[in-house]
C-alpha cells in the first residue's frame, strides 16, 4: 500500500470493485464494462494524507522559518505557510492519499 495521488490512484486495481449485485465480479474472468479500479475520494474507504513533501518543500519551509524567525523545531509556523502558498513556491498543489480498507501505509 502506498500513498498515491488521486490522479494515480484511480488506475490501480482494486479488489472491492462490484458490477451491479456481483460481488467478486473483478476476479472472475467475465467481460463487464465497468473497470475494475480504484474510485479514490468517491471510495468511503478513502483516506487523504497531505501534500508532497520533497526537497523543495523542505527547502521552502526553511526559508520561511529563517524570513518569519520560526526557531521551532518542527518550524510549524513556516510549514504552515508554505503549505498555505504552494503556488507561490512553485510546488505541487496535488494531495496524497491512500486505500484505508487494509490500514495504512508504512
Amino acid at each position: 500500500m502506498a500513498m498515491l495521488t488521486e490522479a494515480d490512484a484511480k488506475t490501480k486495481w482494486c479488489p472491492m470493485t462490484r458490477c451491479g449485485d456481483e460481488a467478486g465480479c473483478n476476479r472472475n474472468g467475465k467481460d463487464f464494462a465497468a473497470d475494475p479500479v480504484c474510485i479514490a475520494s468517491d471510495c468511503m474507504a478513502w483516506r487523504w494524507f497531505g501534500f508532497v513533501i520533497d526537497d523543495a518543500w523542505t527547502e521552502a519551509v526553511k526559508a520561511v522559518a529563517i524570513g518569519i524567525g520560526d526557531k521551532s523545531p518542527s518550524r510549524h509556523k513556516a510549514a504552515d505557510h508554505v503549505n498555505k502558498n504552494r503556488d507561490a513556491y512553485g510546488l505541487s498543489t496535488e494531495k496524497l492519499g491512500f486505500c484505508g480498507a487494509f490500514g495504512q501505509p508504512k
